[in-house]
């Protein structure tokens, strides 16, 4: 009978070990902890771990300010990444998702442009207003169901230009008159 207890026990232990299953609350919230702890990072969610075996894979979103580069924050992701691998060894993966604070990109209920309609529809109008020499940039913010446009300008061909700050202005809205 003790034989057969301790074989129950072992089998149970090496099933469960051998299943897809998650950590206790504890270790969750430790992970929890850690990810917090990262610079950069304002809000965690969706944080899911599945033990195989002895290792841990971990999956979890990430929320970072709203205005801040995609490199930068792939590097608060990475940051996140290894932080979480350095401090719990079972780590044996993780995969960081980045959204935007506040917002979750499946919520987006209407349809708004693309990087390649706007260069598409808008372009030769830029160039009216900016010559195509100046131009160095364009960054487009997508941020409660709005687009933010950023143009970027080689700051010689500005302050060479006899524009006031209106006329630019002004310029610069008759591009999206529609």
């Amino acid at each position: 009978l003790l034989i057969l207890k301790m074989g129950v026990k072992w089998f149970a232990k090496a099933s469960y070990e051998l299943s897809d299953g998650g950590l206790s609350t504890a270790e969750s919230e430790a992970i929890a902890k850690t990810i917090q702890s990262v610079p950069g990072m304002l809000h965690l969610h969706h944080l899911r771990t599945r033990k195989m075996g002895a290792q841990v894979f971990c999956d979890v979103h990430i929320e970072v300010p709203p205005r801040v580069s995609v490199s930068e924050g792939h590097y608060i992701g990475h940051q996140v990444r290894l932080k979480l691998m350095e401090r719990h060894p079972m780590i044996a993966d993780v995969t960081v998702h980045v959204d935007v604070e506040g917002q979750v990109a499946d919520e987006m209920r209407r349809p708004l442009k693309s990087r390649r309609q706007l260069f598409k529809r808008y372009q030769q109008r830029w160039s009216e207003v900016i010559p195509e020499t100046a131009f160095q940039g364009l960054q487009i913010h997508y941020l409660n169901e709005q687009m933010e446009l950023e143009f970027q300008v080689s700051l010689g061909w500005f302050s060479s230009q006899t524009l006031s700050q209106q006329a630019l202005q002004a310029a610069l809205e008759t591009i999206f008159e529609e």
